[in-house]
C-alpha cells in the first residue's frame, strides 16, 4: 500500500507558484515602464518573487515526490532526492527521536546490525497502525505523543 501527504497539503503549491509568477510579471512590468523615477521597489519585488519561485518549486517537488510504500517485502519511502528501503528481515524496531527541544518527533524503523533511525517522511495514524502489527508500536508516553500530534 502507498501512502502520500493528502490532497490538500499538496495542491497549494500550484496557488502559491502562480501568485509568485504573477508577482514576477509586475515586477518586470514595472522595470520595463518607468515611471520617471529610478527603480528601486521594482528589484526589491523581483529578487523577492524569484526567491520565493525558486523556494517554492523546490518544496512543491519535494511535497509532490513523497510516498511510503509497504508491502510484504518491507517499507520503501522517498522525499525528492532522499530515498530509502528496509526489508523485514533488516528491521528491529519502530525508533524514535525527539528533536528541537521535543518540539519535532522523528519515528521511524530502525535497522537491525546498526541500529540506526531512519525516519520516515511522513507517517499517517494508518500507516503507523499497519507497521505496528508487523514489527510493534513506540513506547506507551511515545506512542501517545505521537497520536496526539497527529490529531487523534
Amino acid at each position: 500500500m502507498t501512502y502520500r501527504p493528502p490532497l490538500g497539503q499538496r495542491w497549494k503549491y500550484p496557488f502559491l507558484l502562480c501568485l509568485a509568477v504573477a508577482a514576477i510579471w509586475v515586477a518586470a512590468w514595472l522595470l520595463l515602464h518607468p515611471r520617471g523615477r529610478r527603480p528601486g521597489l521594482e528589484f526589491y519585488l523581483l529578487g523577492g518573487s524569484l526567491v520565493a519561485f525558486g523556494t517554492l518549486i523546490r518544496e512543491s517537488w519535494r511535497t509532490w515526490t513523497t510516498r511510503v510504500d509497504i508491502d510484504d517485502a518491507g517499507l520503501r519511502w522517498a522525499k525528492g532526492f532522499e530515498s530509502g528501503s528496509m526489508r523485514w528481515e533488516e528491521i528491529s524496531e519502530l525508533g524514535h527521536s525527539y528533536g528541537r527541544g521535543r518540539r519535532t518527533l522523528l519515528v521511524g524503523p530502525v535497522r537491525a546490525r546498526s541500529w540506526m533511525l531512519h525516519p520516515l517522511p511522513l507517517l499517517p495514524p494508518r500507516l503507523y497502525e499497519e507497521i505496528k502489527r508487523r514489527i510493534g508500536g513506540l513506547p506507551p508516553d511515545v506512542e501517545r505523543d505521537f497520536l496526539q500530534r497527529a490529531g487523534r
